[in-house]
């Protein structure tokens, strides 16, 4: 199941997380436990997005049912055109649906009724359009904002032990309306972003290559697939030579890595062998069912049982009629692609969350690493108090000393390195800045449609984030770097371990700071106002000429509002910048002297400590207990990180 490699080490890390917070207690070792605790919460609370989209009838339906194991979309009929469904895992059953004006219909089974499945039925209701209707202009007209799904949230009691996973069936490339803003957040959300394409069809796809170049942003590129799906039809030389073709064709577009066969049907079959006992009654039932749908004239029905049938029937040939029902299995199996593919989500979209569990562990561990050096400070400085208690005072005093001269070179580090570095005006990111604003407002001046604009908007966005990121990372090296330095040469010299800082929590809490949100624009001067009336119209003329809806002046509205974002964040950019350096300075210097004043009041409170030397053994085997259960934590916490990276 795609996503339960990292459900399971996502489960592994926050179990290492909360007993870190329990050891820990209210000790201070350098990490923000409150910050850790709400990036624990975001883990948590994170969903593992699978958003597919494609053109209609290539079988985006189909696929889900397949990738859940459940039939849980109807495949005869799909959703609206306007109309995104999210499934997600629910104890019980519902349907929730969110209209075009705003309002939300909520349909739950009834407990009186064990028979009715009124979810099911509601989601076929509501997903009831004809195929012609599905590409043309004419369904919308003559509806009501109030009629039209914009999402569909379809809560199941599913399989699958991920709790976080959501898998998106999108409206079809091809539908009338296009991509509304909702389909766009979760593309640019996806953890994974299936782009299904029918081997009924040719291969070369203009929807295609118009949702690369027109609605893709670059950073979601990485996440995307093409998944070229009813394979079960095709001989494997057909098979071979089609993906060979998609891959010459989309080379410049994608990975050749992420183009890919299934078939959903071969994968259905497979799973339903499970409730039988042979490949002939499976057969027998497919038989039963065409004849019952064919009575009731559901011709999608027949067509689907029929189509599996033919796929069972065509694999006992391959197999040369061996008719045990694992052997059977295991060849649809491998047939459907359905290993590989999952294999290949897993391991592309899995890398954003590994690393931030990544984060996560490298705070802990740089907790652990202050307590042991608190811990094996004290340990040096009570075996000091028993061996040698006439110099004990001196020693433990020059070590005093020795951490506050290492604060002060930290702190002229902070002034005369990182501040002139990055908040000068000849910083590098400044001539950086000015290519990727002239970049995307020339991109942005010759798009040539409202997808195309948003894009380019969003690409803008994405690069100014990006330049944000390499600059922080730049003061987070620098930051490193730094600590090490001074902290080997403390260690060699003065034979003393100073406190470690917990990085990439400073470098969490400065870019969470300093980074504002946006919002990709709709539609300037009255976008509700317009889709109101495209929903109730359509393209025809309003009563009045003014109110006349024109894509011409709906384009040349959105890019003029999309280059004014562009200037205003071209020049906040700096602003970010100093903000970062601030964010850091403060967190680095707080968490410097916390940990500093620590150590010091330890070792003043040892000094001035009377213990005899009973008492003093006590406290040295307690200390050397807790450096152990460290140790032990520390090694797993090093061994996840291995298997993470």
């Amino acid at each position: 199941m795609i996503g339960q490699p990292y459900h399971e080490k996502k489960s592994a890390v926050l179990d290492v997380c909360e007993r870190y917070l329990r050891f820990r207690g209210h000790t201070e070792d350098g990490v923000d436990a409150d910050f850790l605790k709400i990036r624990i919460k975001e883990v948590k609370d994170g969903r593992y997005v699978l958003a597919v989209v494609g053109e209609v009838k290539a079988g985006k339906s189909t696929l889900i049912n397949a990738l859940l194991g459940e039939d849980i979309l109807p495949t005869g009929v799909l959703q609206t055109s306007s109309a995104i469904v999210e499934i997600c895992k629910s104890e019980k059953k519902y349907v929730e649906v969110h209209y075009a004006d705003g309002h939300t219909r909520t349909v739950n089974n009834d407990p009186s009724t064990p028979n009715l499945d009124e979810t099911s039925e509601y989601l076929w209701q509501i997903g009831a359009v004809k195929d012609e209707h599905r590409i043309s202009q004419e369904y919308e007209e003559g509806r009501s904002p109030a009629d039209i799904p914009a999402k569909i949230t379809f809560g199941f009691p599913l399989k699958y032990a991920f709790d976080g996973l959501r898998l998106v069936d999108s409206p079809g490339v091809n539908a009338v309306g296009g991509f509304q803003d909702a389909t766009h957040e979760y593309i640019r959300e996806a953890n994974a972003v299936l782009f299904v394409h029918s081997l009924d069809s040719p291969v070369e796809s203009g929807s295609f290559h118009n949702f690369i170049n027109n609605v893709v942003p670059k950073r979601t590129r990485e996440t995307l697939f093409l998944v070229l799906t009813k394979s079960g039809k095709n001989s494997s030389e057909d098979i071979d030579r089609k993906v060979k073709e998609a891959r010459r064709l989309y080379a410049r577009e994608i990975d050749q890595d992420r183009i890919l066969h299934v078939d959903s049907l071969l994968k259905i079959v497979s799973d339903e062998m499970e409730e039988f006992d042979s490949a002939a009654s499976l057969k027998k039932h497919y038989r039963q069912q065409e004849q019952k749908f064919r009575a009731e004239k559901k011709g999608d029905e027949v067509s689907t049982f029929e189509a599996k049938r033919r796929l069972l029937n065509n694999v006992l040939d391959d197999i040369d009629g061996d008719p045990h029902r694992r052997t059977v299995q295991t060849e649809l199996r491998k047939l459907s692609n359905f290993d590989e593919m999952e294999r290949l989500i897993d391991a592309f979209s899995s890398r954003a969350p590994l690393i931030q569990l990544s984060d996560l562990l490298d705070s802990v561990k740089s907790g652990y690493d202050n307590q042991t050096a608190q811990y094996e400070q004290n340990l040096d400085a009570w075996e000091k108090k028993r061996k040698r208690p006439q110099t004990f005072k001196s020693e433990i005093s020059k070590i005093q000393n020795l951490l506050d001269r290492y604060r002060e070179s930290k702190n002229t580090f902070v002034e005369e390195e990182v501040r002139q570095k990055f908040t000068g005006k000849e910083s590098s990111h400044n001539e950086k800045l000015k290519q990727v604003e002239d970049e995307h407002l020339n991109q942005l001046r010759s798009a040539e449609s409202l997808d195309a604009a948003r894009k380019e908007l969003e690409n803008f966005y994405n690069a100014t984030c990006s330049l944000g990121d390499e600059v922080a990372a730049e003061i987070r090296t620098l930051f490193e770097e730094e600590l090490n330095r001074l902290g080997e040469e403390f260690k060699a010299k003065h034979h003393i371990t100073v406190p470690t800082i917990d990085i990439p929590s400073i470098d969490n809490k400065a870019k969470q700071e300093a980074y504002d949100k946006y919002d990709v624009p709709r539609d300037p001067r009255g976008a509700w106002e317009w889709t109101q009336k495209i929903f109730t119209l359509g393209l025809r003329e309003f009563t009045e000429k003014k109110d006349r809806y024109s894509n011409r002046k709906h384009l040349s509205n959105f890019k003029s509002e999309a280059r004014k974002r562009i200037v205003e964040k071209s020049q906040a950019f700096p602003n970010l910048v100093s903000s970062l350096v601030d964010n850091y300075e403060k967190s680095f210097r707080s968490d410097l002297d916390t940990l500093i004043d620590l150590r010091i009041k330890a070792l003043e409170e040892i000094k001035k400590s009377e213990a005899e030397n009973d008492e003093i053994w006590g406290n040295i085997k307690r200390t050397r207990q807790k450096k152990k259960d460290i140790a032990t934590e520390a090694a797993r916490i090093n061994d996840m990180l291995g298997d993470l990276r």
